[in-house]
């Protein structure tokens, strides 16, 4: 009895050893098979890390390129901003000086009617001496012509 609780004990103990056996090798394959999957998804996640990479490198290279660009326009606004300020100021001394021509031309025109309402004044006085006088002759014909050229 001894000798069959004994082969008991050892068939018993070989189940056992075979069952864990098959559980080892069932749990060995499905590691097995985990690590397959975690080494797919390592190279696809370096492959993203690299992508990745390549996107921020780019990313950089825009944005250097994007910062150099606001510069140039930056620059340009400050150069259209100062020739705007340069074209108001040159049309404010324009119009400035136009408005001044325009009152000096008044002033002159006024000038130019009182030279003329002298000459007018003028001419009279001389037809009244030239007629008081009663010279008719060359002379008198020559002065009266140079005053209606006066006139004119």
């Amino acid at each position: 009895e001894n000798s069959n609780l004994n082969g008991l004990v050892v068939s018993s103990v070989r189940d056992e050893i075979a069952q864990e056996q098959q559980l080892s090798t069932t749990t060995l394959d499905a590691l097995k098979l985990e690590n397959e999957n975690l080494r797919a998804s390592m190279k696809e996640m370096n492959s993203l890390v690299q992508t990745s990479e390549e996107c921020a490198e780019r990313l950089k290279e825009e944005n250097a390129f994007l910062q150099k660009e606001r510069w140039s326009f930056e620059q340009e606004l400050m150069t259209q901003k100062e020739t705007n300020q340069y074209l108001r100021e040159e049309t404010k001394n324009a119009t400035a000086d136009r408005e001044n021509a325009y009152e000096t031309c008044k002033v002159l025109q006024q000038e130019i009617n009182v030279l003329r309402q002298s000459v007018s004044d003028s001419m009279e006085r001389t037809e009244v001496l030239m007629s008081l006088s009663g010279d008719d002759d060359d002379s008198s014909h020559g002065i009266k012509e140079k005053f209606d050229a006066l006139m004119k």
